[in-house]
């Protein structure tokens, strides 16, 4: 683990790692109505992650997971596996990447880049 950033790093099943970053989620709510959201990912892992949003989604149901700076590019699909309604938290879905999970990695290392970079002021 990183001593410099402890929380980075909650080790589970598969290790979860704290990073937010921006998603456009597609769907039908527990209504059936369909719906196109921007949101925003607290954690992610290797086949998942937790998605922050206020929509009322029921377990089973699938998103899309499209690119929040590219809305023609999908990276994938995630079936919601638990909904989190603690009223001491975000609200938001915790769903796990159904098929090829190839895009889904190169959007999570593209935005570690890019704020490493940041974080580093650019130089090279």
């Amino acid at each position: 683990m990183d001593a410099k950033r402890p929380d980075l790093i909650n080790a589970t099943s598969q290790t979860r790692v704290n990073y937010r970053l921006p998603i456009v989620i597609e769907g039908d709510d527990v209504d059936g109505r369909p719906f196109r959201e921007h949101a925003t990912v607290e954690n992610v892992t290797r086949r998942g992650a937790f998605v922050e949003t206020s929509l009322s989604l029921k377990a089973g149901g699938l998103l899309a997971l499209v690119d929040a700076s590219a809305d023609d590019r999908r990276l994938g699909f995630g079936q919601i596996v638990w909904v989190r309604e603690d009223k001491d938290m975000a609200p938001g879905v915790g769903m796990r990447l159904v098929g090829d999970n190839a895009k889904w990695m190169e959007y999570l290392i593209a935005h570690s880049v890019l704020e490493i970079e940041l974080e580093d002021g650019g130089d090279d």
